[in-house]
């Protein structure tokens, strides 16, 4: 047929057809076999300086500022030596020295997320290419390059052997104080254990307290978005390591209390801060909760007296605080304007009140926000205005998930 190009004449027939598909079967089975047996002794660990964090916040949300490419992935060899290829393609370590350690030189234990000198080592695998070590519970697992960001690790005993939920807690204190310390003989833990699900306790960075003693601040401070852009982070680092923390990534309860809540509710329903393009591969992850617990959190901050606490804005007070800079900070608005919905159970003893709020805890504004909810077609979300406990939580949970 005149015009057209055939891959084989009819003079050549169909056993060169053959032996060329067989040929190319051949080579691709070689290849996978090599590939198969180079996975055994190598094996990649996420080993980053101490500023990766900064490009991935302007990246993903603007927060923070500041840009630094980061490190190239280093690697676990067969010789149990860390590889570090520096721009150039020099191997180094984080503090510009030359590969000469090992991992046990350097501090790294196998299935802990510890520090490693100046670097974050986020793996838990050893290096012979067996399966990943499992988290018992532990206490300031780093989670980002801040001194504040970091995580405690509860898990069930004895641990599952199937990936767990998790209850990631986001701690209250009004945005300028609190930390990461619970008690995890104290309800709720132990029906979340009890029950299979890891929790872990998350502490982020603070807000200024104009009226606080300077030596009772963080050391590194934050205001909104920053404060929700560590937890969303958390959840993040969770995702990215779920098979070596053994967790479904599937299943994850945001729970937070007062100011801890108003950092879920605003990752739930708020803005993604998932980012592919990131040269942090932790920030590739989805920082949404699944569901979210929501213990009396603030769900739309322009319903508040103008002379109540603006710290979480950087603010004395929330009156000079942007009516535009409220409404981002609260899911109430995002759902107005069509954000996902997430399964959420609110609890918030005591009276209602009625706009402007005095109280930042008034049941009003957890009614107000699932009042909404509902309008939108949700009909999972609970409202109470009564205290829950553990197993009304656990219970609650597994109706959704």
């Amino acid at each position: 047929m005149a015009g057209k190009r055939f891959l084989f004449s009819r003079g050549q027939g169909a056993l060169e057809y053959l032996l060329l598909i067989g040929g190319a079967v051949l080579v691709s089975t070689i290849v996978m076999i090599l590939i198969l047996s180079s996975t055994d002794s190598t094996q990649t660990i996420i080993l980053n300086n101490l500023n990766i964090y900064q490009e991935a916040l302007e990246e993903s949300s603007g927060l923070n500022g500041g840009k630094n490419p980061g490190n190239p992935p280093a690697t676990f060899c067969g010789d149990n030596k860390i590889q570090n290829p520096n721009e150039e393609g020099v191997d180094e370590l984080c503090d510009g020295s030359a590969v000469t350690a090992t991992c046990e030189d350097l501090g790294y234990v196998t299935g802990t997320p510890g520090c490693a000198a100046d670097c974050l080592s986020y793996d838990t695998q050893d290096c012979t290419g067996g399966s990943p070590t499992y988290f018992s519970n532990q206490q300031d697992i780093q989670y980002g390059p801040f001194s504040e960001q970091v995580f405690d690790w509860y898990v069930p005993n004895p641990y599952p052997t199937q990936p767990m939920p998790v209850v990631v807690y986001s701690h209250s204190g009004g945005f300028f104080s609190g930390d990461e310390d619970v008690n995890p003989a104290v309800d709720p833990i132990p029906s979340f254990l009890s029950n299979g699900y890891a929790f872990v306790s998350v502490r982020y960075r603070l807000s200024p307290n104009p009226s606080a003693d300077p030596g009772t601040t963080s050391q590194t401070q934050a205001i909104f978005p920053q404060q929700p852009g560590d937890v969303g982070r958390a959840i993040q680092f969770l995702r990215a390591h779920a098979s070596e923390f053994k967790i479904n990534p599937s299943k994850i309860i945001g729970f937070g209390r007062s100011a801890g809540a108003a950092h879920m509710l605003y990752l739930g329903f708020g803005p993604n801060l998932e980012n592919d393009y990131s040269s942090d591969v932790v920030l590739h992850e989805s920082s949404r909760p699944n569901v979210i617990l929501n213990n009396v959190g603030p769900t739309d901050f322009t319903l508040y007296a103008t002379s109540l606490p603006g710290h979480y804005f950087g603010q004395t007070t929330i009156s000079p605080v942007l009516t535009s800079t409220l409404n981002e900070a609260s899911a109430y608005w995002y759902t107005s304007n069509g954000a996902n919905l997430v399964p959420t159970l609110s609890w918030y003893p005591g009276q209602e009140g009625v706009p402007p709020l005095l109280e930042v805890h008034d049941p009003y504004s957890g009614q107000w926000f699932h009042t909404l909810v509902a309008s939108k077609g949700d009909t999972q979300s609970v409202f109470s205005n009564n205290p829950l406990d553990g197993p009304q939580l656990v219970d609650w949970i597994q109706t959704v998930i």
